[in-house]
């Protein structure tokens, strides 16, 4: 009777594993042969090939899209005035002498004067202000602050001093 308990769980165990080896396969991407071509169109997924199609369509189409742009920008420019205008621009001598001596008008120096005094003030509202306006501060953190307190109650007489020849 044991042999044939034995035998039914020696089945189970084998079905089991069968079911899981059924399963490991299905889990696993197949693998392609030799023969089987991989460019498909199956293969790809649908986005790249709706990408491929776009550029397929524009190729040619590229270096004319780019000038239709760039056209389409200058249209309103007159190609006479703008010649005409950059040569004055070129040669300008009264720019070309400001630039060379540094030269900033008054008003400009004022507006600069203006903003940097509004950045003074926009700095100084988000500024915490302290308890204490001026003070000597020689510890890193709270803890070490006791630490120091309580240092200098023991030796403070003795080093006292040593602190007024660093300090001086």
């Amino acid at each position: 009777m044991s042999s044939k308990l034995k035998s039914l769980d020696e089945m189970i165990e084998i079905e089991y594993e069968n079911e899981m080896n059924k399963q490991k396969v299905d889990c696993k991407k197949p693998k392609f042969t030799k023969n089987e071509s991989t460019d498909s169109w199956m293969d790809m997924p649908a986005n790249t090939l709706k990408h491929k199609k776009d550029i397929n369509d524009q190729k040619g189409d590229l270096a004319k899209q780019a000038y239709s742009a760039y056209e389409r920008k200058i249209r309103w420019l007159n190609p006479k005035d703008t010649e005409k205008e950059y040569q004055q621009y070129k040669q300008n001598d009264q720019l070309r002498q400001k630039i060379q001596s540094g030269y900033v008008s008054p008003e400009k120096i004022d507006c600069l004067q203006k903003q940097l005094a509004r950045g003074k003030k926009e700095a100084q509202r988000f500024h915490r202000e302290r308890k204490e306006k001026s003070f000597q501060r020689d510890y890193i953190n709270v803890n070490n602050k006791k630490f120091n307190e309580h240092v200098n109650q023991a030796y403070d007489q003795y080093t006292s001093d040593i602190k007024d020849a660093l300090e001086h």
